[in-house]
């Protein structure tokens, strides 16, 4: 048999994304994971963040501490040492140490040593051994872009500690998550990717009965899922974070559709012009609302989302293309067989007939049930709640809470806000000769927030300095006056520093606030005692001193965690009404009824109303994963619903002929509707098992929400066109319809 144009035009096909993917996957490069990607990157408490890092620069920052590590501990040094002598690419623009710190105080400043060690207990120093120490190291910017390079330096460094294992190292700090999230994200990709495709593969065959027939739906979707990875790096960007989870939600997606495909090949069996004459409307009106579904998400103010919604809409496309192309080839080619063991299986089978019967004797029911489910979730949604914060991340038996909560045991706490101190330069010698008078007043306000009780550490420049001299008779007063004048000659160096910055018009302070990182705080009232303890220490000191009072700000990762959780139900209510208000007229243009597009509309919205809605009864809080369900699920229903209707019109189904065209798509979407909600819910809660809960979250999510949406299509739409058809069945209906139909449906 010579190749026909369709072959080669599949041959063709075939090699460009072959080509493609070797192009892309040679280049792709993991995401670093910025945890600031997991919040909103367009708000007032942002630019408080951004306006902290341009006086600061980086505040990621690394303790690190081992059994055993004291301030006699020589191997702390070493430690240290190695990193300063390796780090070619400038990664750290702080390395020092407990033992360096205590030395320089108590030998440079002559501080006795007990005080250095109260005076920075909890930063590096034991809270409650304070002969317990670490190592601090501050990354540059350099190294917060390349945070893996950053932890393989430190972790090359604790490999060469003598006697100490990586068991018994204790790390904290932001680029320390970032790497973890990044390790546990490939092995999510490396562990369940394979299984999730496996068991999709089965399923599949389970449903088709036929080896060839899966493994044509196999290549399709497995080609969809590896294109719409290497189209990743292609575009520049790194693969990682939430996008981990693309390749098996692209590769469900092209199940789908290859599977509605093959259900529709019964009318064209071996003719591949005529296959997709049937199927190219539903396939690209449904890969269209379910790609706008995604793409609404790029409406939101957090970076994690958007990637993932504009990739997540790019692997659709690269899904649809695959079964315009691949589906008819390989079906015309080698599909025959399969098609007609499937065909008579199918037609041995009277289960869809029989339920659209049943659905019609019970519409009325069904659909008040559903009404009564659709009224409560949406008092649901009112009690919804969200939770955006890092620990939210793992699971509590996760090996990097216990490192953190070990390094906290030893140590300190590890969380950390910041409040800026922002006094206003006037230029003047007046100004420069009162600093001595500002370091007393951030004194004063140190000691003042030592009173909160939800901060267990606070440390400024004021721990590094020494106390000023008391002036009781004239030899402390020249100590006084000595100590005033070393202030202010000191003033640009100590600005030098990452606890003081001198730019411009503007002297900002920084006080650093510390607490537990497992610790669960409620944040409102942190930043509300922190500020007002703050401004009642100013106000004590306005009358009686010349210093201007500054301006505060409160800032740091762990607040813009806080303050995403204020955002994220608003960014899932707006997504979510853009993606409905494309999604609606799209719907009703290509069913050429406003009343059918608004009927699909109900139950693509029946299970988001019921898993958030369920969510908020139960008090459940949601988190960036599940909220980005709402839109992704969206557009999944519509996929299905889009099928159905639309082959409900080719059956010349309307208001006016119900029952016949109803029982005929039954029979042959419904099996396909109920197959592709086997293989993609099975796939995706592989991903249930991943040790990041984020992924864990959204893949049980999506899981609950394809179930609902299949139980509304077979169910809820069905029964609601029911409500709008005439009482007689045979009324409207083809001769061909009224040989099925009985002539009365008891109601």
């Amino acid at each position: 048999m010579g190749l026909k144009p369709i072959d080669l035009m599949g041959l063709a096909f075939s090699l460009i994304c072959i080509a493609f993917c070797i192009f892309g996957l040679s280049r792709i490069q993991s995401n670093t994971e910025d945890v600031l990607q997991w919040l909103p990157d367009k708000s007032a408490a942002r630019e408080k963040y951004d306006l902290f890092e341009s006086k600061f620069g980086s505040d990621d920052f690394l303790v690190v501490t081992w059994t055993g590590c004291t301030v006699d501990d020589e191997r702390l040094i070493e430690f240290t040492d190695h990193i300063r002598e390796h780090d070619l690419k400038g990664l750290f623009q702080t390395i020092t140490s407990g033992v360096e710190v205590l030395n320089r105080l108590s030998q440079r400043l002559d501080i006795p040593r007990e005080h250095v060690q109260r005076r920075l207990r909890g930063v590096f120093f034991g809270a409650q051994d304070l002969e317990t120490t670490c190592a601090f190291l501050e990354l540059s910017t350099t190294g917060t872009a390349n945070r893996i390079q950053s932890m393989s330096l430190v972790w090359d460094a604790v490999d060469r500690i003598p006697n100490v294992t990586r068991d018994e190292i204790a790390i904290g700090g932001y680029p320390y998550i970032a790497t973890f999230i990044d390790n546990q994200l490939k092995d999510s990709f490396k562990y369940f990717l394979v299984p999730s495709v496996i068991i999709s593969t089965l399923i599949a065959l389970f449903c088709l009965r036929d080896i060839v027939l899966t493994l044509i739906v196999f290549v399709t979707a497995v080609g969809a899922a590896a294109t719409s990875i290497a189209f990743i790096p292609i575009c520049g960007a790194k693969y990682g974070g939430l996008m981990a989870i693309i390749p098996a939600l692209v590769f469900v997606l092209a199940t789908s559709g290859s599977i509605h495909l093959t259900r529709y090949s019964f009318d064209a069996i071996g003719d591949a012009r005529k296959l997709l004459s049937i199927g190219w409307r539903p396939c690209v009106v449904s890969a269209l609302t379910t790609a706008v579904g995604m793409l609404s998400l790029l409406r939101s103010d957090f970076p994690a989302i958007r990637n993932f919604g504009l990739y997540c809409a790019t692997g659709v496309g690269f899904a649809l293309m695959y079964q315009m192309v691949m589906v008819p080839w390989l079906l015309s080619r080698f599909g025959t067989n399969g098609f007609k063991k499937l065909e008579r299986l199918s037609e041995r089978s009277s289960f869809w007939h029989h339920l659209a019967g049943r659905i019609q004797r019970f519409k009325y029911a069904i659909s008040a049930i559903c009404l009564v489910m659709v009224i409560l979730g949406g008092i649901g949604l009112t009690k919804l709640k969200a939770e955006v914060e890092v620990e939210k991340l793992f699971k509590p038996d996760s090996q990097i809470l216990k490192s953190i909560a070990s390094l906290e045991s030893r140590l300190g706490p590890m969380d950390q806000t910041e409040l800026l101190l922002m006094f206003k330069n006037d230029g003047t010698e007046a100004f420069r000769d009162s600093f001595p008078d500002r370091v007393n007043l951030i004194r004063k306000v140190q000691v003042a927030l030592t009173k909160v009780p939800e901060v267990d550490v606070i440390y400024s420049l004021i721990n590094f300095l020494p106390s000023e001299p008391r002036s009781t008779n004239a030899r402390s007063f020249f100590k006084k006056s000595t100590y005033r004048n070393v202030l202010r000659r000191e003033r640009e160096n100590l600005a030098n520093g990452n606890m003081l910055n001198v730019e411009g018009d503007t002297e900002t302070w920084r006080i650093s606030l510390r607490f537990p990182f497992t610790q669960k705080k409620d944040f409102d009232k942190l930043k509300m005692e922190v500020v007002d303890s703050a401004e009642s220490a100013l106000m004590t000191t306005a009358t009686t001193s010349t210093v201007n009072q500054p301006e505060l700000i409160y800032t740091g990762k762990t607040h813009l965690f806080h303050h995403a959780q204020l955002k994220l139900l608003t960014d899932l209510y707006r997504n979510f009404l853009l993606a409905f208000v494309i999604i609606t007229p799209i719907l009703i243009i290509v069913l050429r009824s406003i009343s059918l597009g608004l009927i699909a509309m109900i139950p693509n919205l029946f299970p988001t109303l019921a898993l958030f809605g369920w969510l908020g009864w139960m008090g459940s809080p949601v988190d960036l994963a599940i909220a980005m369900t709402a839109c992704v699920a969206l557009g999944i229903a519509v996929d299905d619903t889009t099928h159905f209707l639309i082959r409900f019109r080719d059956h010349e189904g309307g208001f006016h002929n119900i029952a016949g065209p109803i029982s005929k798509t039954m029979e042959q979407c419904g099996p396909a509707m109920l197959h592709t909600t086997l293989i993609g819910g099975a796939g995706l809660f592989v991903y249930y098992f991943s040790s990041m809960l984020v992924v864990s979250r959204f893949s049980w999510a999506i899981a609950t929400l394809l179930v609902i949406a299949l139980l509304a299509d077979i169910l809820m739409l069905p029964a609601i066109l029911f409500l709008f058809g005439p009482r007689d069945p045979r009324q409207g209906a083809s001769a061909e319809d009224r040989k099925i139909l009985p002539e009365k449906i008891s109601p």
